[in-house]
């Protein structure tokens, strides 16, 4: 509750009205993201919440195309009711919002599906998860047990006359892994308590109360996209959503719309400070998360933007868990900085025992264990990393890509980042291969910024920057890195 009351202290919210519109919401509408909504509209009312493609609604705009829509999934041949499974596969738009809550409203768990994937797949996904439907924005045919519906097909439905009443207690599941592997679903059961830590840190540390207008740019199907979404519809600001990223058009929304929060992956951000930046900005915050960032990129977006840089870091599983501020970054372009309040963080040794400082070890969260479970247990996220004296974290990447080159640790990481130095490296991805020597050694994939760069010239800087292990075995030029959709490059896609 002391949790809870210093949350709505953040946004201004700690009174009476807003207390009583808060149970209000959650008796009228279950204990769900449409409770949300529902707190927001008669908060806010007629203030902008989603902008997308030259199409602006009010809080009030959007409860109500909800309600329709809602209505109108009942009222279709489907039969969308409580308790039935939809994965929603939509891009960053108003359709998006409006079948999220459209979903939850009526009381059915909602999959977040990343468009990206395959028919192949995501029937795969659909049939193990025994999902209802699939509603999507593309072309995606019917099986035998799962009906595909389009956002069009929705919108010519008749609505049903009868309006949604109060849902039961439903889930958002973000399924991991479905880029580069077989998805996993991970739920997320609608809780005060797991929410309260993140959307307080983000309140604070980000400053969010100053930032009316938010462009988010990363996608809304994956956990960082939706909970910077939602924590907007919570705090009454304004989101503006296209449903692709171009870096040109981004400039020119933070422009006309005076965006205060930048919402981007390191991939993207990297597209953006290639474009001439106007004078007229009124950028206050860039939060980038689902990768790295390295050192050439904080300065050259610092150069441009103002010392207004953040980097989230975070996973499916376990949520919001770090946010580097700008000074964190300055002293080390890989820090992840401190656990935000409410969260625990340890390293772990080879052993299983809580690592020293300075010492590399795998990252482990204090979470909730299972989707439903209440039993908290330490979930290891797969990444390996660094605490300091004073309690800050850093990364130094991911267990899986960890070699052992001649006996010796030696983390792809490092090498990147060394290579971002360079000042003909435009991007650039390191992963580990066999050799018969050493065991293990280095490929780095290199995207430079001009043809004329060769291999000779970087080995030659290389042996002036690394150390012995960090020496590629390889070095491939690529004309462009592969990528995925959430702004990390597609290994898997490099090591095949």
């Amino acid at each position: 509750m002391i949790q809870l009351l210093k949350a709505l202290y953040n946004i201004r919210l700690l009174h009476p009205k807003a207390l009583a519109t808060l149970l209000y919401s959650c008796v009228r509408r279950g204990v769900n993201v449409m409770a949300l909504l529902e707190f927001a509209k008669r908060t806010y009312r007629h203030a902008p919440m989603v902008r997308s493609d030259g199409v602006v609604w009010s809080f009030e705009d959007l409860h109500e195309k909800v309600l329709i829509t809602a209505r109108k999934l009942s009222n279709h041949e489907v039969d969308i009711k409580s308790g039935d499974r939809v994965a929603l596969v939509v891009t960053n738009n108003t359709s998006f919002t409006t079948l999220l809550f459209a979903c939850t409203s009526i009381g059915a768990d909602v999959f977040l599906m990343n468009p990206s994937l395959s028919t192949k797949q995501l029937h795969a996904f659909c049939t193990e998860n025994n999902i209802k439907a699939i509603i999507h924005d593309s072309t995606y045919s019917f099986t035998d047990n799962v009906a595909a519906l389009t956002v069009q097909e929705i919108e010519q439905t008749k609505a049903a006359k009868k309006r949604p009443g109060r849902a039961r207690v439903n889930r958002v599941i973000i399924p991991s892994g479905g880029s580069t592997g077989k998805a996993k679903a991970i739920a997320h059961k609608p809780s005060l308590t797991n929410y309260l830590a993140p959307f307080r840190a983000c309140i604070t540390t980000l400053n969010m109360k100053h930032h009316q207008h938010a462009y988010i740019a990363t996608p809304m199907y994956h956990g960082y996209g939706f909970a910077v979404f939602l924590l907007c519809v919570a705090a009454g600001k304004e989101v503006i959503v296209d449903e692709r990223f171009n870096a040109n058009l981004v400039m020119k929304r933070m422009t006309d719309h005076n965006v205060h929060l930048l919402i981007v992956t390191p991939t993207m951000l990297h597209d953006l400070v290639q474009v001439k930046s106007p004078k007229k900005l009124t950028i206050q915050c860039i939060a980038s998360g689902g990768a790295p960032l390295n050192e050439p990129l904080i300065q050259r977006a610092t150069e441009l933007f103002g010392p207004v840089v953040h980097n989230l870091f975070g996973t499916t599983e376990t949520g919001l868990n770090f946010i580097a501020t700008p000074n964190d970054l300055r002293q080390d372009p890989r820090a992840l900085g401190k656990p935000i309040k409410g969260m625990k963080a340890r390293v772990v040794d080879t052993r299983g025992k809580v690592a020293n400082s300075q010492e590399t070890g795998s990252l482990q969260i204090l979470t909730k264990s299972g989707m439903e479970k209440a039993k908290q247990s330490w979930y290891s996220t797969g990444d390996l990393v660094v605490k300091d004296e004073k309690g800050r974290y850093y990364s130094r990447g991911r267990e899986d890509e960890q070699i052992l080159s001649g006996g010796i640790s030696v983390y792809p990481i490092e090498l990147e980042q060394l290579l971002h130095e360079h000042e003909q490296v435009e991007r650039v991805a390191v992963v580990g291969i066999p050799d018969e020597r050493f065991g293990e050694r280095l490929h780095a994939f290199v995207e430079p910024k001009v043809s004329a760069l060769t291999e000779e010239e970087l080995r030659r800087w290389l042996k002036e920057q690394a150390r012995r292990e960090l020496m590629p075995k390889k070095i491939t030029f690529r004309s462009q890195l592969p990528y995925e959709q959430t702004g990390k490059v597609n290994k898997k896609n490099l090591r095949d």
